[in-house]
Order: structure tokens, then sequence, then C-alpha cells
């Protein structure tokens, strides 16, 4: 209950024009903002340690609403003083989920999570901590291959398998970073 509360609370900040105004003078809702995308955090990471499925477009909008409130207005920085080790926290929960799903039906949940992380990654400030995470788990696995190729051992075809989600995941993350520094490349160059 206390989850729906704070997602109804936060989305209606992220909806409202309310982000956008200066509200440096307003000490309480930084504190009312950040004490409840702390507690949105706790609700997400709880529900993707053991995602079920069918997934409710509910948890996709409280990513999604987590990601618009990190983008905008004046609070960003400050939700992410208070957040950061909580952010971090779900953004290795999420990718976790990922690697390690042995399911039968894991890849429909991992196209729920791994869209999860691109809604995220939508968040400039979010994907410069995603892009790392991920490109150091390709760099893990890679590091096993070659591992498991000098001592000539089999490998796990679930975890071979689970990383073309990952992969897709830095493909939208990189494409979406590629665009947006084109785009701000572009506008620059008008100004000349």
């Amino acid at each position: 209950m206390q989850f729906l509360q704070h997602l109804l609370e936060l989305k209606n900040w992220a909806e409202s024009g309310s982000l956008k105004t200066d509200l440096s003078h307003f000490e309480n809702s930084f504190s009312t903002v950040s004490d409840s995308v702390f507690q949105l955090l706790e609700g997400l990471i709880t529900f993707y340690r053991e995602p079920k499925f069918p997934f409710s477009s509910f948890w996709t909008e409280a990513v999604g609403t987590l990601a618009r409130l990190i983008s905008g207005g004046n609070l960003s920085n400050h939700i992410l003083k208070k957040c950061s080790k909580k952010l971090e926290e779900f953004e290795k929960t999420l990718l976790q989920v990922i690697l390690k799903d042995q399911h039968i039906n894991r890849f429909q949940v991992q196209h729920y999570v791994s869209q999860s992380l691109v809604t995220l990654g939508s968040c400039s400030l979010l994907r410069k901590s995603i892009i790392p995470l991920l490109l150091s788990e390709v760099n893990s696995f890679i590091g096993d291959l070659d591992a498991i190729n000098q001592v000539q051992t089999s490998y796990d075809v679930t975890r071979y398998e689970n990383i073309f989600s990952l992969f897709w995941v830095l493909e939208q993350l990189l494409q979406k970073e590629n665009e947006e520094g084109s785009t701000s490349g572009s506008s620059s160059l008008r100004t000349f």
C-alpha cells in the first residue's frame, strides 16, 4: 500500500509542472520527493528480485515515472544524492534478473526487464551509470569465454543465451546516446 502511495505521489510530481519550477526554497518538497523515490526503489527492487509473469503495466509505469523524475527539473541532483546507492542497487538487480534467470519463460521476463533498463536509460543521468555497468558485464562474459576456450570446458548455455538481452539493452542505450549527441552537436553547430 505504501508503495502505491509513493508511486502516485511521484507520478503527480512528474506529470505536474512543479518539477520545472525552482523548488530550492521548499526543502520539505525535496525531502518528500527523495523519500518517495527511495521507497519506490525499495518496492521495485523487491518486485524485480522475483518478477512474476505476466508483468503488469503498473511496474513499467513505475520505472517510467522514476526516469521522468530524475530527468526533469531541479530535483534530479537532490534525488541522486539521496538515492544513488539505491538506484545502483536497482540497476544491478535488473541486470542480474536478465543474466541469472533460468526459468522456462525467461525470455518473456527478460523482455520486460530489458525494457525497464532501457526506460531507465532514457534519462541521460542514469544512462551514464547503466552503460558502464553493462560494459562491465560484457567484459566479464568475454573473460569467461576466453577462460573456457583455454581449458576446453563446456559453457553454461543459459548464460550464453541470456547475454543477448544485455546486448540488446546496450545497443538501445548506445543508440539513444548517439541520437542525443547528434542532436546536441547539430544544435550547437547552428548557433555559429
